[in-house]
């Protein structure tokens, strides 16, 4: 079995590569208006710090189609968002996941906090903790699991248009059955520009430990954002993954609603 510890020299050089790339840049545009804001699977895994006004309710949903060695999984996720208090958003999730895997066919309630630390500075990139717990609902073995995430967000440019981020996130499950891993690990180095008013590009790579003992994937994803109006962003993204037992390929579909404006 292949280790899942993630080489720690590793870390400072990319929170490192966050802050060179961004030294003296001041961001002069406030992506919250824009097809910016990144949430996990809306349409790839990276997220950034960015949280919903204070009162904002917005309505999500989103697809996920992975194919694998020997199985394929159909994910949908939809989730109410809202903005809690200032630089705090909660999410309420019930996904589903439906094919041929082994958790197919079962439910999850799944309760999300974002806390953003700070603002953007021109010495300083955004950070932001996200809580998330997860409890299976319906048929199923599966048992409770936590992860906390920290998230790094960095402006390149003068403009405002290309950001880089960094999220880290450790998972552990409650009572694991023989064949789960208790503590699990993903890392997600990525990019994301504003291509004109209301299309942006993400891109990133991430790296994890599975949940059943495979082996750590690799998986390369790319996605697209386009705001219809103020109050509708749809995305779509793809991804291809390395290793035995990674993800070989992975499309995702992402509807955005804003129900109230905070």
């Amino acid at each position: 079995m292949q280790s899942s510890r993630f080489p720690a020299w590793r870390l400072p050089i990319l929170v490192g590569l966050l802050l060179a790339m961004g030294q003296g840049v001041a961001p002069s545009v406030a992506w919250a208006d824009e097809p910016d804001d990144l949430d996990m699977g809306f349409p790839t895994t990276l997220t950034d710090p960015v949280v919903e006004e204070p009162g904002s309710v917005e309505l999500q949903t989103a697809a996920q189609y992975d194919r694998r060695h020997r199985h394929d999984t159909f994910l949908l996720t939809p989730q109410i968002q809202v903005g809690a208090a200032r630089n705090l958003q909660l999410t309420l999730g019930v996904p589903y996941t439906v094919g041929s895997g082994q958790d197919a066919n079962q439910g999850d309630l799944d309760l999300s906090a974002l806390y953003r630390l700070n603002e953007e500075t021109r010495l300083l990139p955004s950070f932001g903790l996200q809580l998330d717990a997860t409890s299976p609902i319906g048929p199923g073995d599966r048992s409770t699991e936590v992860q906390l995430t920290g998230i790094a967000m960095r402006t390149v440019d003068p403009q405002g248009r290309k950001r880089v981020h960094l999220n880290l996130t450790w998972m552990h499950r409650f009572d694991p059955d023989m064949t789960e891993r208790a503590e699990r690990y993903r890392a997600v180095v990525g990019y994301s520009q504003l291509l004109a008013q209301d299309w942006a590009l993400v891109l990133d790579a991430l790296h994890q430990s599975e949940e059943r003992h495979e082996h750590d994937s690799n998986i390369l994803e790319a996605g697209l954002r386009y705001r219809v109006n103020d109050d509708v962003v749809v995305g779509l993204g793809g991804g291809r993954g390395f290793g035995h037992d990674a993800t070989h390929a992975r499309v995702l579909l992402s509807l955005q609603i804003t129900l109230h404006d905070g």
